[in-house]
């Protein structure tokens, strides 16, 4: 029964990103910075080799922190998602549009969803904190008013090669080097 429920759990956040994910963007670069709800327009790095979400991180740099070269770099225009491919795993970095919560608000609510799987990380932006299950976790993290989230899958759907902590701590490197230039 607890297994159910877990996977109950985990079936309601993966629905509630891919329906936050899928929303139209609130917020654009004209926008006020004090805005509570919606996302600010990333900022580019002038060492950056990609366009629009994935304009943060290079291929190179993320290729660095999973281990492998990434082949290819995703940003869907219609999307928030930026995903970056290796042969055998896909980081994908999103800048989550709330819908229409604030940035607190929707952390809270993603906080309530299980909160048994919530591992908090402490010195990362304003609010950060993993949840999923045992064998997808999924780093998301506050600054301001914004939310990004980090999550590491194999290529194909299964289980990744790496163990769970090693996918955490890929993860944790990304979110450390996208979130300071978003500031």
């Amino acid at each position: 029964m607890k297994k159910t429920g877990m996977l109950v759990s985990f079936g309601l956040l993966i629905s509630s990103l891919l329906l936050a994910s899928c929303a139209p963007a609130v917020a654009t670069a004209s926008q006020s910075s004090s805005s509570n709800t919606g996302n600010p327009a990333p900022v580019v790095p002038a060492s950056s080799n990609a366009t629009g979400n994935c304009s943060p991180i290079t291929k190179d740099e993320m290729g660095t922190i999973l281990g492998e070269p990434v082949t290819e770099v995703r940003d869907e225009a219609s999307s928030t998602i930026c995903a970056y491919q290796t042969q055998n795993m896909i980081m994908e970095v999103n800048f989550l549009n709330t819908g229409g919560l604030s940035a607190t608000q929707f952390m809270d609510a993603k906080r309530s969803i299980n909160p048994d799987s919530v591992v908090p990380v402490a010195g990362l932006g304003d609010d950060a904190f993993y949840s999923g299950n045992a064998t997808y976790m999924i780093l998301q993290v506050r600054t301001g008013s914004a939310v990004n989230t980090f999550g590491l899958r194999s290529v194909d759907g299964s289980t990744l090669v790496i163990s769970a902590a090693d996918a955490q701590a890929k993860e944790l490197a990304a979110a450390q080097l996208l979130i300071p230039r978003l500031q």
